[in-house]
C-alpha cells in the first residue's frame, strides 16, 4: 500500500470511527474473546494428539485439561458473540443515522441550481444504497483485519517458538499475496465505481419513470420507456457481472496460490517430523495454522473488493457533504422581521453553464405592502428574478437589498420565515389536509387551518370530502384536481401569515371560475403583505400596483396596468391579443 493510500485509508477510519473509539475498543476486545478459540483450538488439539508420547500417570488429567479448556471456550461463545454483535451495531447504526441526517441537512443547504442538475434517483441511491455498503466497515475491520493480522501473528510466534525453519515458507507467500493485489487492485476499483455509478443512474431514471407514468400512458409512450429503462437495468446487470468475475477471478487466483503454498507447507511438515523437528500433533498444529493464514490472507484478498466499494460509497456521499454550492449563512445578521421593502440595483446573472446573462441591469424598488405583477414570453427571466429575490441564487453583479439590508449579510433562514410561496408545480406528501396545509407550523389549530382554507376558497370543496380537513389526499395530492391542489397550496401559504406572498404562476392550473375566485381572494389579501405574482395570465396581475414588464432579460417597462396600456410594450401588445382571441 502506497503512503498516500495509507493515510487516505487511515483518514477514512479516524472520521468514520470520531466519537466512537471506546465502543470500537469493546468491540475488537470481545471479538478477540468471543473467537479466540479458532487460535486455541489447533494448539490444543496438536498437544491432545501428542499425548501418546506423555507419561501414563499424566494423560488422563491433561487429556481432562484440554478437553475442559474447549468446552469452557465453546460455552461461553454465545454470551459473547452478543455482546461483540451490540457494539458493532452501535458503531455501524450511529455511522449510518449520522451520516443520513448530515447528508439530509446538506440537501436543505444546498443551492436549487445543484438541485436542479441533479437527479432525485442518484440522491436517493446515496442516502440509502451508499450507506448501506459503508455500514458494512466495521465488520469488515473486526472479521477480516483484525482476524487476519492477529491469526498471522500468533503462527508468526509459535512457528518461531516450534520450529523456526518454517518460516522461509513465508517468502512464497508474501510475493504472491503482494503481486496478485497489486494486478487486480486498480481493476476492481475502477470496476466498483462504474457499477455504481451505473447504479445510480439506473435509481434515477426508475423515478423518472414513476414520476412520468400519467404523460407515458396518456401519449402512448409504454414501450419506448420500456425500452429506456430496460437499457438502464441491462447496463446495472452487465456492469454487477462485470463486477463479479473480475472479484472471482481475484479470489480464484489468490486461492489457489494459496492452496500450492499450503500443499508445499504440509509436505515440508511431514518431512520435518521424519526429521524429529517436530510432532505429529506439530503438523496437525502447523497445517491448521496455515491453512488459517492463508485463509485469513485470502479473506484480506477476499475483502478488498467490499472495502473498494466501501471507499466508493463515502467518495460518493462526499460529493455531496463537500459539495461548495451552499448557502452561506453562519454569521450573518438575523432579522426579527420584515417589511417587504426591496430594491434591485443593476443586478446581473448567468448560470454556471451559460456564457449570457439571465437577467441584465435590473433595476427596481417594491415598497412595503405593494403588489407587483411580473410579466414577459417564457425565457424571459421572470424565475430568475424570483430566484434572486428569495436568495436561490446570488448576483453576478449588482446588489439586492431587503428593507433597505444588503441581502449578502442577511441570514436568509430568517428571511424566509416571513415569506410564503407558492408555485406552479404543487408540492404534496401522503397525508392529511390539515398536514400538509399546516406544514412547518407547530401550534396549528383545526381553526387556523378552516379559515386558511376559506381564504383560499377551498373550504367549500373540502368540507364535502368524508373527513373534511383530516382526508388524506394520497402522494403528490394524486386524489385532487389541479384547480383543488393550487387552492390548497395557496392555503399553504397564507396559514404562515407572511409579510411577503410570491405567486409563481400559481393559479396556472385553475379553471375560469376557480381563478376567479383566487383573484377576488389574492385582492382582499394583498392588502395585507407585499405580494409578487408571477403569471401569463393577464387578468391576474390587472389589479396590482406595480406590474414589471420583462423581456429577454431586461426590463422593458413599469407601470399600472392603465400607464401600461397607453404605448405599446410587450404587455399592451399581449393584452389586446388576450383580448381579441377572447371575443373571437
Amino acid at each position: 500500500m502506497k503512503h498516500s493510500q495509507y493515510k487516505e485509508y487511515s483518514k477514512l477510519i479516524n472520521i468514520f470511527f470520531e466519537g466512537q473509539w471506546w465502543n470500537v475498543f469493546w468491540m475488537i476486545f470481545f471479538y478477540i474473546l468471543k473467537h479466540s478459540p479458532v487460535w486455541v483450538m489447533p494448539i490444543v488439539i496438536a498437544r491432545l494428539i501428542d499425548l501418546h508420547s506423555v507419561e501414563p500417570n499424566k494423560r488422563i488429567n491433561m487429556l481432562i485439561l484440554y478437553g475442559g479448556l474447549m468446552i469452557l471456550m465453546f460455552v461461553i461463545h454465545p454470551f459473547l458473540h452478543p455482546i461483540y454483535i451490540k457494539f458493532q451495531s452501535k458503531i455501524a447504526r450511529g455511522v449510518s443515522l449520522d451520516l443520513r441526517i448530515k447528508l439530509c441537512r446538506k440537501l436543505q443547504q444546498l443551492s436549487l441550481l445543484f438541485h436542479n442538475r441533479t437527479r432525485v434517483g442518484r440522491l436517493h441511491s446515496k442516502i440509502i444504497r451508499d450507506i448501506d455498503v459503508i455500514e458494512s466497515l466495521p465488520r469488515l475491520l473486526t472479521e477480516s483485519f483484525i482476524t487476519a493480522i492477529l491469526t498471522i501473528l500468533i503462527t508468526f510466534v509459535i512457528i518461531l517458538v516450534r520450529a523456526p525453519i518454517t518460516i522461509l515458507l513465508f517468502s512464497i507467500l508474501v510475493p504472491i499475496a503482494i503481486a496478485v493485489r497489486r494486478k487486480y487492485r486498480s481493476v476492481i476499483k475502477e470496476s466498483a465505481k462504474l457499477f455504481r455509478v451505473n447504479f445510480e443512474n439506473m435509481s434515477a431514471s426508475l423515478s423518472d419513470m414513476m414520476q412520468m407514468i400519467p404523460v407515458t400512458r396518456a401519449h402512448g409512450l409504454e414501450e419506448y420507456q420500456m425500452k429506456t429503462i430496460i437499457e438502464k437495468i441491462t447496463n446495472v446487470f452487465k456492469k454487477g457481472m462485470e463486477y463479479d468475475i473480475i472479484s472471482a477471478k481475484y479470489i480464484s487466483i489468490s486461492w489457489a496460490g494459496f492452496m500450492i503454498c499450503q500443499t508445499v507447507f504440509l509436505i515440508g511438515a511431514v518431512y520435518l517430523s521424519f526429521l524429529k523437528v517436530i510432532t505429529v500433533g506439530d503438523i496437525v498444529m502447523f497445517n491448521s495454522f496455515f491453512a488459517s493464514v492463508s485463509g485469513s490472507i485470502l479473506m484480506l484478498f477476499g475483502t478488498l473488493p467490499m472495502l473498494t466499494q466501501v471507499k466508493e460509497s463515502i467518495e460518493s456521499i462526499n460529493e455531496v457533504l463537500n459539495y461548495p454550492d451552499i448557502e452561506q449563512n453562519e454569521g450573518k445578521i438575523k432579522i426579527s422581521n420584515v417589511y417587504g421593502k426591496f430594491e434591485f440595483k443593476n443586478v446581473y446573472y448567468s448560470y454556471p453553464d451559460s456564457s449570457e446573462d439571465a437577467v441584465s441591469d435590473i433595476t427596481l424598488k417594491i415598497e412595503p405592502g405593494m403588489s407587483v405583477g411580473i410579466v414577459g414570453p417564457s425565457g424571459c427571466g421572470k424565475t430568475t428574478l424570483l430566484f434572486l429575490l428569495l436568495g436561490f441564487i446570488r448576483p453576478t453583479k449588482g446588489k439586492i437589498l431587503i428593507d433597505d439590508k444588503d441581502m449578502n449579510e442577511i441570514d436568509l433562514r430568517s428571511f424566509r420565515n416571513y415569506v410564503s410561496v407558492v408555485t406552479q408545480d404543487t408540492v404534496f406528501f401522503s397525508g392529511t389536509i390539515k398536514e400538509n396545509v399546516a406544514y412547518g407550523e407547530t401550534y396549528i389549530t383545526d381553526e387556523d387551518v378552516i379559515r386558511a382554507l376559506k381564504m383560499a376558497n377551498a373550504w367549500d370543496f373540502v368540507k364535502e370530502l368524508p373527513d373534511n380537513i383530516n382526508t388524506v389526499i394520497g402522494e403528490k395530492g394524486v386524489s385532487l384536481s389541479g384547480g383543488e391542489k393550487q387552492r390548497i397550496a395557496i392555503a399553504r401559504a397564507l396559514i404562515r401569515e407572511p409579510h411577503v406572498l410570491i405567486l409563481d404562476e400559481a393559479t396556472s392550473a385553475l379553471d375560469v371560475i376557480s381563478e376567479k375566485l383566487i383573484q377576488d381572494t389574492l385582492e382582499l389579501v394583498m392588502k395585507n403583505q407585499t405580494t409578487i405574482i408571477v403569471s401569463h395570465r393577464l387578468s391576474i396581475v390587472r389589479n396590482v400596483d406595480m406590474i414589471v414588464v420583462l423581456d429577454k432579460g431586461r426590463i422593458v417597462a413599469i407601470g399600472t396596468h392603465n400607464e401600461l396600456m397607453k404605448f405599446d410594450n410587450p404587455y399592451s401588445r399581449f393584452y389586446i391579443q388576450s383580448n381579441i382571441n377572447t371575443t373571437v
